[in-house]
């Protein structure tokens, strides 16, 4: 069938079972047949003496040679086979890579024109890397991946393409469950505006059998009330099952969204989880936060925790716990910074999240002018499908927990920054020198209390640290020297 554009784009819906690809046409989606006119592929290479196959055809014949057949890969396995009388070893995204020349191949059959861009949807909980694997595995197989698109989503587009006349709000849970994913997105739809408004998962919970048995239990229900049996109805039974078809519609819809039929859609998407660089203390200081409308960009300061501190370490962290060291680590780098005392010298930090969920980090210097930026994409540095879900499990489970180390590093840092603004007054010649003789040997021992403090902090509880801060206040304000309050602030 012949394209009506050259080169148009299409959608690929890549699941873990099963593959569907989609094309925006005729000013409508046309889901695309295979060889054996289903809509579904399955997700499937297999490696014979002879050849490779892919799709129904490595399926059929999975077991006589489930040896040799690849399917659900799963935390970046190397793959092992033996393909034409020698061992190769394949990566997840060269596997996957194949499934998309597969699907690329039936699209190109189908339109009659060669294909290069596309828009490939994942799960939801896919993380960074798993995304970029997934770009990398579009580039593999020769395409152009515009865009990578949450199922989801993908699903809510093919929702609200029929809502766009209705001004009304309205609130709709989008549950994509897969043969190896299940997703969660609630969302607003107004006015053609799609928002996002949260999403969950768990990528390790489906199953092909799913969808089937979900199909008996409507028919075993509609047989028992209306006592009619819809078995060998072919078009009632795909009213049950066309649902799945929904994901690879929808990111069929984004691919035509230039088309003034659709144009007026806005798609807001949100990243899973919070993310942010570890500051002072160990403390999680999230820039961009958990269901943040992406993509987006957030700026903010900081400053040196020292005096005359030479670089900065910035580590880069997601999740949702306050101390930054319970949360996953997603890239480190070190910023020279320009020397200075504690507090003045000036880092602006800034997160950029694209439509992809990649994030870049830049940094500038302030003072200096230096910059640097990275792409966050390595994968040692990046959480598996179970630690994701762990990540937000654990910040429920030890909220109280988190609660008392906030309040313990708050007390810690007010210590610490009075302590510092008490020495540096009393440093001052212009002050030290007003003082008697003998309220030198107290000052000493106000800076021994205050550094025994600091050493032995985690000894202490909240109480206790801000007893050490006012006995350290109340030994400095007894002495009789006008402090200059732009050194002391005792708040």
């Amino acid at each position: 069938m012949a394209g009506e554009e050259e080169n148009p784009t299409i959608s690929f819906d890549l699941g873990t079972t099963y593959s569907c690809v989609a094309v925006w046409q005729r000013d409508h989606v046309e889901i695309i047949t295979n060889e054996q006119g289903n809509i579904m592929m399955p997700s499937y290479v297999a490696f014979t003496d002879n050849e490779r196959l892919m799709g129904d055809a490595a399926k059929n014949q999975v077991a006589r040679n489930s040896t040799n057949s690849i399917f659900g890969p799963d935390d970046k396995p190397l793959i092992v086979v033996n393909y034409k009388g020698e061992e190769k070893h394949f990566t997840a995204e060269e596997i996957s890579s194949m499934v998309l020349t597969k699907m690329r191949e039936i699209a190109e059959s189908y339109l009659g024109t060669a294909v290069k861009k596309t828009v490939v949807t994942v799960p939801a909980y896919f993380n960074d890397s798993q995304r970029k694997a997934t770009k990398d595995a579009g580039a593999i197989a020769g395409l152009n991946v515009l865009q990578i698109l949450n199922e989801p989503t993908a699903a809510a587009i093919a929702y609200g393409i029929d809502k766009i006349g209705n001004d009304k709000s309205k609130n709709v849970l989008i549950f994509d469950l897969g043969g190896g994913t299940a997703d969660v997105s609630l969302l607003t739809i107004q006015d053609g505006v799609l928002e996002v408004k949260d999403v969950s998962g768990d990528t390790h919970l489906g199953g092909e059998d799913f969808d089937n048995r979900m199909l008996k239990h409507l028919v075993a229900i509609f047989k028992r009330q209306s006592r009619v049996d819809i078995c060998r109805d072919a078009r009632a039974l795909r009213r049950l099952r066309t649902a799945y078809e929904a994901v690879a519609y929808g990111a069929a819809v984004l691919t035509g969204m230039g088309n003034k039929e659709i144009q007026d859609i806005i798609l807001y998407d949100v990243t899973p989880l919070s993310l942010g660089i570890q500051t002072h203390g160990d403390r999680m200081s999230v820039l961009i936060p958990r269901n943040t409308t992406i993509p987006t960009k957030k700026v903010r300061q900081y400053y040196n925790t020292a005096d005359n501190q030479p670089e900065i370490d910035l580590l880069v962290y997601e999740g949702e716990r306050p101390r930054s060291s319970d949360n996953n680590l997603l890239g480190k780098f070190t910023i020279p910074i320009t020397s200075a005392p504690k507090g003045d010298a000036t880092v602006i930090v800034s997160f950029e999240l694209d439509t992809n969920g990649i994030l870049i980090v830049s940094t500038v210097d302030k003072i200096s002018g230096y910059k640097r930026k990275i792409t966050i994409t390595n994968d040692q540095w990046r959480l598996s499908n179970l630690e994701i879900k762990r990540l937000l499990q654990d910040a429920k489970r030890f909220k109280a927990e988190d609660d008392h180390h906030v309040k313990l590093l708050d007390a810690k840092l007010d210590l610490e920054t009075y302590a510092y603004k008490m020495r540096k007054a009393i440093n001052d010649y212009s002050i030290y020198s007003k003082l008697h003789p003998k309220d030198h040997k107290r000052i000493k021992d106000v800076q021994e209390n205050y550094s025994y403090s600091i050493e032995f902090v985690r000894c202490f509880n909240t109480l206790e640290m801000h007893s050490k801060h006012l006995g350290i206040a109340f030994c400095i304000t007894s002495l009789n020297v006008y402090l200059d309050k732009s050194y002391v602030n005792l708040m």
